[in-house]
């Protein structure tokens, strides 16, 4: 930065300290105070001549003719870019952006399969404008992309995309928009290695990456909301072939009214989180992530959704995987947290929001995860937690959905599993509540069950506590604790198999409550187990349905049981009792291999089809690309293939348990030429093509398509013939000649005043330093101020030592030399006159010499 220092010797001002970018000046008591806006690189052109005029100069005048060059230098002005051509040329691949350009409202720069790369002092900047970049592979370094454009944010849509095999030049993110081909060449990739930058004050930015291929953000994308009133941004990431990386922060925060941003990140494959992704909110709420694969989704860093001003409600969180959601956290000071809260403000709660798990295969959370929806004072209800596993669930972490206030309620909780469920001894659920009762915790299990963890319903008071609801097809091991209170409240667990470990606690003080314990095959309650209800009108209910296993009772229950053989209960698979239950394909009434149906009461057909039973699941052929199930009715496996579409013409394959479909031509030629090519559309089929054009525009010839011949035939019809008639124009020009004299008689003016305002001001020196150093017209009579001749940096010295007074002997030329142009002026007629034969025409031109005399 240029800074003023008291200047020896004579009481003025030095300059000192330059540095890229801006700087100040300061002017003696005499001259007002400037501030000086400059570009370092700017100067290198006026440097030899800002060092001849500061040479031999005082302190004083070397201070003010640098800061007259300084201000000379226009500051560097960006112009908005439209297309792509306006960026780089069209041949450049990749296109390599190492400058500052901004992009044009509406502007579409669209590089086809070009590459793009950011780098160097590169920036993309949107200013507060809607705007588009196409291309092949992008890769955006440099500077980033710069979203803050004055109050408004900007909406920015990067596409990244691949070309068809068929067509390269064509773009594609997918293979349905490849006319033949697949959607395969290049990568498709988008990678951010500097930061995307719009911090919103009125209208929020808005950020959208759509590729062909994976998608990794290794730098911060922060379009948070920055006043009170500022709403979070927007980002959106898609990978139509590839996977999302997220290594960075995410910031889309709220100001403290306002209400979160919105994330999407929806991933062909898989989708991983390694930072921090934060959408949460002020009084109106928070905001919504929500995470979407094909494959697997890794969630390794905490994501918030909650609001934290005011009194606003947590908003939701959904995950939702073609495979397995992975949610790991580092350590128990550095966990992994799903963030849903409401916040409390002047006598209102906000409630907690939504987290929803979806996986068609494993839902994992591990030790050092959370979930946490709690509902704040005085009166916001707890989140609702819903988790669904196609396949096994493990659940170590915590979830908190407790109502904070006196008026609470707790959330709701409901985990559904197709495969074996655990809960391990780091699990807990606190969903205690105030006046306004506790939660709810449901679980449905499709096969076994291990539960170690702990939950919480309790209420506060008057408030009663929440029920519990176990259902578990298979065998349900519980060593974990349930606590509630209240006055009508149920725990109700039911199994095939059902064991109460040595640390198990059913402590139920609820007025009116009851333990319900149901089984089909056997109910053990091991010593040191306990079942407790309320000494008074509570109850403990036992009921099973398998006469040759009465409940083993050798923990603590309290008050007795009543204990209830129940023959119409099935609440599990008795493989042998000749009722095909669930989990079973037949039931022949016994426990005999080799007769069809075997002793766990599968087909044997289905078995011998299923290689590796009973390691693999019967009839798994282990492909994602079929439906696997043992037909009832042929007793053999049905392996249907999901990736026929139904269209003729296509070839479908499942490449990497993924399913293609590509269009082949070939399926729709019908053999005719006169009828154009055919063409094979994704999701259409077989379309007609546009028959052959065959005119020759020719009115003499018959034109016609010889399909025989596979091609046209233009022959000519005897007798036709065709008149032409051509009309031509003579025309006669004459020109005269006019010979002008012009005397011009040019106004006073003031020696010094080079911008004609009457006065000799620091301004006049500006001006004729301009011209002096940069070029440009001055009027000698104004700006040659010591009559030499010429108009150079002398001159703008000895204006700006008159303008403060330093001296007057100020003398200028008293006229212009005289000045001769030669200038040609016609004047004329013409007449025209048409005939049917010939055309011809003649023109006669003279010159004139006109002489200008200017006197002065």
């Amino acid at each position: 930065m240029l800074r003023s220092e008291p200047a020896e010797g004579d009481g003025g001002t030095r300059l000192s300290g330059l540095a890229p970018g801006r700087g100040w000046f300061a002017a003696p008591p005499s001259v007002p105070l400037m501030r000086v806006f400059m570009t370092t690189t700017n100067l290198e052109p006026f440097a030899e001549s800002a060092r001849a005029v500061l040479r031999g100069k005082s302190a004083l005048a070397a201070a003010l003719t640098a800061a007259l060059l300084l201000m000379a230098v226009p500051a560097a002005a960006q112009t908005p870019v439209s297309s792509a051509d306006d960026v780089c040329a069209p041949a450049d691949n990749p296109c390599m952006i190492e400058d500052h350009i901004v992009l044009q409202a509406g502007a579409v720069l669209d590089f086809g399969v070009r590459g793009v790369v950011v780098t160097g002092n590169g920036l993309l900047d949107w200013d507060s404008n809607r705007a588009s970049l196409l291309a092949g592979e992008v890769t955006v370094g440099g500077n980033g992309i710069d979203l803050a454009g004055g109050p408004d944010g900007g909406t920015a849509t990067i596409e990244a995309r691949r070309g068809c095999s068929d067509a390269p030049a064509q773009p594609c993110k997918e293979t349905s928009e490849c006319a033949l081909g697949t959607c395969s060449l290049g990568t498709g990739n988008f990678t951010l290695t500097s930061p995307v930058l719009g911090v919103g004050r009125d209208i929020e930015a808005d950020f959208t990456v759509d590729a062909a291929g994976d998608v990794r953000l290794q730098a911060k994308i922060d379009l948070h909301g920055k006043k009170r009133f500022s709403v979070g941004g927007y980002v959106t990431i898609y990978s139509a072939q590839g996977s999302v990386f997220v290594e960075d922060n995410i910031d889309l925060y709220s100001g403290a009214i306002e209400i979160g941003g919105e994330v999407i990140l929806d991933a062909e494959l898989d989708v991983r989180t390694d930072a921090e992704i934060r959408a949460d909110g002020g009084d109106s709420g928070g905001g919504v992530v929500t995470v979407s694969a094909g494959r697997d989704i890794l969630i390794n860093r905490t994501i918030r959704a909650d609001a934290r001003d005011g009194a606003g409600d947590g908003d939701a969180i959904e995950l939702s995987a073609g495979r397995d959601v992975i949610v790991t956290g580092l350590a128990v000071g550095n966990q992994t947290v799903l963030h849903v809260s409401g916040s409390g403000a002047d006598g209102w709660g906000g409630y907690g929001g939504f987290v929803g798990v979806d996986a068609e295969r494993d839902v994992r959370f591990g030790e050092h995860t959370r979930i946490e929806g709690t509902g704040a004072g005085p009166d916001g209800t707890g989140a609702e937690v819903d988790v669904f596993a196609g396949g096994e669930l493990t659940f170590d972490g915590k979830i908190d959905v407790h109502g904070k206030g006196l008026e609470g309620e707790g959330g709701v909780i409901s985990f559904d599993s197709v495969g074996d469920a655990v809960f391990g001894a780091g699990f807990s659920a606190d969903l205690t509540g105030g006046e306004f009762d506790g939660g709810e915790f449901d679980l449905v299990g499709d096969a076994d069950l291990v539960f170690d963890g702990d939950v919480v319903l309790l209420a506060s008071g008057d408030g009663s506590g929440g029920p519990v609801d176990f259902e578990v097809a298979g065998r349900a091991v519980i060593d974990g604790t349930f606590s509630t209170n209240g006055f009508v409240v149920s725990l109700d667990f039911s199994a095939c198999e059902l064991e109460f470990g040595p640390n198990a606690l059913l402590n139920n003080r609820a007025l009116l409550g009851s333990n319900d314990l149901s089984v089909g095959r056997s109910l053990h309650l091991k010593a040191g187990s306990r079942v407790k209800a309320d000494a008074g009108p509570g109850s403990n209910d036992f009921s099973y349905g398998d006469p040759r296993n009465p409940p083993l009772l050798e923990g603590t229950v309290a008050p007795e049981a009543t204990i209830i053989y129940d023959q119409q209960q099935v609440i599990c698979p008795v493989c042998g009792n000749g009722v095909v239950n669930q989990g079973e394909t037949c039931d022949d009434g016994n426990l005999d291999d080799d007769d069809g149906c075997s002793a766990d009461c599968q087909l044997e057909g289905c078995i011998d089809d299923t290689p590796g039973y009973p390691g693999v699941a019967l009839c798994d052929d282990g492909s994602l690309c079929t439906n696997d199930v043992c037909n009832l009715d042929t007793e053999s496996c049905d392996n249907e293939f999901l990736c026929d579409d139904g269209i003729d013409c296509t070839t479908d394959e499942c490449v990497a348990d993924v399913c293609v479909n590509t269009a082949d031509t070939e399926f729709c030629d019908n053999g005719l030429y006169c009828d154009g090519p055919e063409s094979c559309v994704l999701d259409v089929g077989c379309q007609v093509g546009a028959a052959p054009d065959c005119s020759d525009e020719f009115v003499c010839t018959d034109d016609v398509c010889d399909e025989a011949a596979d091609t046209c035939t233009n022959d000519f019809i005897p007798g036709c013939t065709t008149t032409t008639t051509t009309t031509s124009t003579t025309t006669t020009t004459t020109t005269t000649t006019t010979t002008m004299t012009t005397t011009t008689t040019l106004p006073p003016v003031l020696c010094g005043d080079a911008n004609g305002d009457g006065e000799v001001k620091v301004t006049d020196a500006l001006a004729i330093l301009r011209a002096a150093v940069m070029g440009g017209d001055c009027d000698p009579r104004a700006c040659d101020v010591n009559n030499t001749g010429s108009v150079n940096t002398t001159d703008a010295l000895i204006v700006l030592q008159a303008s403060v007074g330093a001296r007057d002997d100020l003398v200028c030329p008293s006229a212009l030399p005289t000045t001769t142009s030669t200038l040609p002026i016609a004047t004329g007629s013409s007449s025209t006159s048409t005939s049917s034969s010939t055309t011809s025409s003649t023109m006669a031109v003279a010159t004139t010499t006109t002489t200008t005399t200017t006197t002065l």
